[in-house]
């Protein structure tokens, strides 16, 4: 099981809403106050991501307390444009805040 389907983590941590950008990942909960925003790519470094980031990044800024399932950078694209965070500065960051249970690198983030 992934931090994305474990409801009561995501109860603790107050998600609002999860931004899923994984073909593999199925999102199944019950709590029907999460809003699912599902983009089926593949989440590898190699899937041009970037067609989406204006998208992606607009709903991060949305949203209220977000779970984002991803391994190829929107959360850094996110923290370079809403935060003006440089590159390096940005991935110092997303490599600390990563799920370190070996399961897919999963960030949380608060507006």
């Amino acid at each position: 099981m992934n931090d994305a389907n474990n409801e009561t983590k995501l109860k603790e941590q107050k998600i609002t809403s999860i931004i899923c950008v994984a073909e593999d990942i199925k999102i199944q909960i019950k709590n029907t106050d999460i809003v699912i925003h599902t983009y089926n790519l593949q989440d590898t470094y190699d899937c041009n991501i970037s067609l989406y980031f204006e998208e992606i990044c607009s709903l991060i800024h949305r949203e209220n307390i977000v779970l984002v399932n991803c391994a190829a950078g929107i959360v850094i694209a996110y923290l370079m444009k809403y935060h003006k965070i440089n590159l390096r500065d940005s991935l110092i960051y997303v490599r600390n805040k990563r799920n370190n249970s070996g399961e897919h690198d999963l960030n949380l983030l608060e507006s």
